[in-house]
């Protein structure tokens, strides 16, 4: 709840910070265009500073686990063991962002309207992702929490569930789309030639929704199987082999304009989705279940859970919607799964010098 106020109230003093940043108060003119992103930068520090204020001054949760700056903090196997989980994660997170920075930079080769009209668009996608990404997150930890138990039955069955709710989304998202499309788009500009650009390109955005949505949970399910690393590899592909060439080749080429970067988007989010059905269809859900389950004898599975949910929760609320591309959404950092915990765990240095002595 702390967490929820705090980017609520955020949310709330950044509409105020870019309505005087950008168009000024009380005689202040404003800094037009420039106002906005230094908008965004001043409410991130608010809250940054809320976040510490409750956490650290008021609460003390740091207490726990951090017991100050030392030098066995810097020691070379801790040093390791860090590197070894940032920089896969940091190189995700590089091909998520880079991707999608230079697909929508060629967005300006066709102008502003097409450069403004794909902006809106993405940021009805983030919206629109808010509304899956929470079914996807609650398929991912209970899938888990039955594998870590052994039940291959009951985490299939959570699968398809969670299939269901999500197409259920996807079939209500139709019917708001199309009759209140313009409406939609208008909250983000009220340029109605802009409106309109985004309005009929609406085929192809719905279509790449609802393909991106089946991507969604296909990852989610690859992360409850400690299998993220396939999400890495079809995210490479489909984002530098497909998603980036065809952002180019198909608006400016082809001259196809903003259809062309959705199609493209389409495109890339198909050939995940394919490649991650490949990747389910070869799980054996039998040793799947065998070793999560003997990976979660050696921790709480309860508190694995809810760890995992506090850290998707976390996730969501920090980080806006907004900010994150169509490439990177549901993103590549695998969860906190039985078998997942267990690789982590083993390489931290206690669990290393507890190994040894058993040698």
């Amino acid at each position: 709840m702390p967490a929820t106020f705090c980017s609520c109230f955020t949310m709330c003093l950044n509409i105020v910070f870019n309505q005087v940043f950008i168009y000024g108060a009380y005689g202040w003119t404003g800094l037009g265009f420039i106002g906005s992103p230094l908008a965004t930068v001043a409410s991130t520090f608010v809250q940054l500073f809320l976040f510490v204020t409750y956490t650290i001054v008021i609460k003390g949760y740091h207490k726990q686990y951090w017991g100050g700056w030392t030098w066995d903090c810097i020691k070379k196997e801790r040093v390791q063991v860090f590197l070894a989980l940032a920089i896969p994660m940091g190189a995700s997170s590089v091909v998520d962002w880079a991707s999608a920075t230079v697909a929508g930079a060629f967005s300006g080769y066709l102008g502003p309207n097409i450069a403004a009209s794909n902006a809106v668009m993405n940021g009805l996608f983030g919206v629109v992702n808010s509304c899956v990404s929470g079914f996807s997150g609650a398929t991912q930890i209970r899938m888990s929490r039955y594998l870590g138990k052994g039940s291959a039955d009951s985490a299939k069955r959570v699968l398809y569930m969670g299939g269901s709710i999500v197409m259920g989304c996807s079939v209500v998202l139709l019917f708001v789309f199309f009759p209140f499309r313009r409406n939609l788009f208008g909250i983000w500009s009220n340029d109605p030639v802009i409106v309109e650009m985004c309005s009929d390109a609406i085929v192809v955005f719905v279509i790449c929704i609802l393909v991106a949505f089946v991507r969604f949970l296909l990852t989610a399910c690859m992360n409850a199987l400690s299998k993220a690393d396939l999400n890495l590899l079809a995210n490479n592909i489909a984002s530098w082999c497909v998603y980036v060439p065809l952002s180019y080749v198909l608006p400016i080429t082809l001259k196809w304009g903003l259809d062309g970067f959705w199609i493209a988007d389409t495109l890339g989010e198909f050939i995940k989705a394919m490649i991650l059905v490949w990747g389910v269809l070869q799980v054996d859900w039998n040793v799947a279940a065998k070793e999560a389950q003997n990976a979660a004898e050696s921790g709480d599975v309860e508190v694995e859970e809810e760890q995992e949910l506090n850290q998707m929760k976390n996730e969501a609320l920090i980080t806006p919607t907004g900010l994150k591309s169509p490439a990177s959404t549901l993103g590549m950092t695998p969860g906190r799964t039985p078998t997942a915990m267990r690789r982590s765990l083993n390489a931290t240095p206690k669990a290393k010098r507890t190994a040894s002595l058993h040698v």
